[in-house]
């Protein structure tokens, strides 16, 4: 019990670090969840929308944005703005290449987002998943005595507080 204590929270923070990352004047943001960093600040609006934001703290040279799991390479379904204004990007395998972008700037990324359900067999017991964008909402079964996964909040439109 103890070696996993101190290894979940080192596997945490490793998740929190490399979540983004800046070298040699690139930032690569690795994963669409919220961060603030010294380069940038990241915005997320999953699993509520599809939507990350960026608020740059820094010049970047280049700003890569790996797209989500659910959006094909090169699909034409990802949308890109900067200061409010279309923003043209190119792929770079599963990340998206919006060039330079300059400190102060508003960086804002939208792509579609809906559930799906997931059949999976754990332990010998067949559960149904419902599942929005990377985020499980619901479990069947879910459990006896702890019920796992009532969230239906996030299958709201609109994230809570928001438009």
């Amino acid at each position: 019990m103890q070696c996993c204590t101190g290894n979940c929270t080192r596997a945490v923070y490793y998740a929190w670090k490399y979540l983004l990352d800046y070298q040699d004047g690139r930032l690569r943001v690795n994963m669409l969840l919220n961060r603030a960093s010294r380069w940038a600040d990241v915005y997320s609006y999953i699993p509520y929308e599809g939507q990350v934001d960026l608020k740059m703290k820094m010049t970047c040279e280049k700003v890569l944005i790996h797209a989500p799991e659910w959006i094909p390479t090169g699909s034409d379904q990802i949308t890109a703005e900067v200061d409010g204004k279309p923003a043209a990007f190119r792929w770079d395998s599963r990340y998206i290449d919006l060039g330079k972008i300059k400190k102060g700037k508003r960086v804002q990324i939208k792509f579609p987002i809906s559930e799906r359900m997931q059949k999976e067999r754990i332990g010998g017991v067949d559960y149904t998943l419902l599942i929005k964008g990377n985020t499980v909402i619901s479990i069947d079964p879910p459990g006896q005595y702890s019920p796992l996964y009532n969230r239906d909040s996030y299958r709201k439109i609109t994230r809570p507080g928001g438009r």
